[in-house]
């Protein structure tokens, strides 16, 4: 019995039956989309709870997730296929107020002014919203701002890609202000230069944990301020957004900063042009971040120098990439101190000598990589 209540809740609504204005508005919504096909039940089927993509409320019918990324097809020799929706996003969805869940990501809208400009006029209609994805768009949407999604209060998860917002100058300032905002995820955007002055009134956020932004334009004033945007941060994704040269020039007073991010467990800086030496960047993390990351990701950058002996000060590491950068030297003898590593991964550097025996005491190790470098060792990848 609570296996069919579940099976009831997932695919439809009450008894099978949708409210008729929010079939309305679905209605609406699709006549401002050429949606190849993707949509096709929507013609078919009366009650809206059965449509493709469309969840409803168990008890009172309400319409409470919408998932419309395109349809999956075969598998070709380049993988899974699918044809994107385009057209209008219209504001008709702002009628289901109990929407909590919106994904209207891999499609190809190239703007949304509809939905925008209602959601700046009309923020309590999407109160209830906890998870909005309109990430990989292959239209190149444009916004001119991101104040609205401040107005989503209920928010935890907003991705959002391939948008220009080099005029949405106040960005940051509505991330920072959000109230529920737990997870980020901006990548292939362009942004505006932040004034820092913008933000000294707006205290940090007390909710966002996981801030992802990657391959993207960001002037490099804007990442020390990206390091103050909480102190609950556990992940932070900052892969590919052309950093260049030192660490303190794109990151000023990097190390009080992540010093402060007591609950750091993640950090990417991978694919970048850091050109800093390794002792030096290894030097700025200060406080109780040395015993929270378990994840330190610098690969493929420019790195140089030796691998340091502090790099066992961050007691909790569990995965290390340093692959792809131009290390030299040998490895610190006391390597094997890192007893929690699973990965450990220095390929295509210039490291040289023996691998210290030390390694052979991290019993937690599961892949040590060491190929294309000069060390006396015939051994290039362990997998234990």
């Amino acid at each position: 019995m609570l296996v069919l209540m579940y099976i009831l809740a997932v695919s439809g609504g009450s008894n099978g039956r949708c409210l008729e204005h929010e079939k309305q508005a679905l209605l609406k919504f699709k006549e401002g989309l050429i949606d190849y096909g993707n949509l096709a039940s929507w013609a078919i089927e009366k009650d809206c709870c059965r449509w493709r993509g469309v969840e409803c409320d168990n008890r009172a019918g309400h319409i409470v997730r919408l998932d419309l990324h395109p349809v999956f097809s075969h598998a070709d020799h380049d993988g899974f296929t699918w044809t994107p929706m385009d057209g209008v996003i219209s504001s008709s969805l702002l009628d289901l107020r109990h929407l909590s869940h919106l994904d209207l990501s891999r499609n190809q809208f190239t703007t949304i002014p509809g939905f925008v400009g209602s959601l700046k006029e009309l923020l309590g209609n999407l109160s209830r919203l906890l998870s909005l994805d309109v990430s990989n768009n292959n239209g190149d949407m444009i916004s001119d701002n991101l104040e609205w999604h401040s107005g989503l209060s209920s928010l935890r998860t907003f991705k959002l890609s391939r948008t220009n917002l080099t005029m949405a100058v106040y960005w940051l300032h509505s991330i920072k202000a959000h109230p529920s905002l737990s997870s980020l995820y901006l990548q292939d955007c362009q942004f505006p230069v932040v004034d820092p002055s913008s933000l000294s009134h707006i205290n940090s956020s007390k909710s966002l944990a996981v801030l992802q932004l990657i391959d993207s334009i960001v002037h490099p004033s804007t990442f020390p301020l990206l390091l103050n945007m909480s102190n609950k941060l556990t992940a932070l994704h900052l892969s590919k957004n052309r950093l260049n040269g030192t660490i303190p020039i794109s990151f000023a007073h990097m190390g009080s900063s992540l010093g402060n991010l007591c609950k750091l467990r993640t950090l990417l800086l991978n694919g970048n042009y850091l050109n800093e030496p390794l002792p030096v960047i290894l030097e700025k993390p200060s406080g109780c971040v040395k015993g929270s990351l378990q994840v330190l990701d610098l690969s493929v950058n420019q790195i140089k120098g030796s691998l340091p002996e502090i790099i066992t000060r961050f007691s909790s590491l569990k995965e290390l990439y340093l692959d792809d950068n131009k290390l030299d030297g040998a490895l610190p003898d006391n390597i094997g101190n890192l007893s929690s590593l699973a990965v450990l991964n220095l390929a295509r550097n210039k490291l040289t000598g023996s691998l210290p025996q030390s390694i052979g005491l991290m019993s937690g190790l599961k892949v040590l990589n060491v190929s294309s470098n000069s060390f006396n060792d015939f051994t290039s990848e362990i997998h234990l």
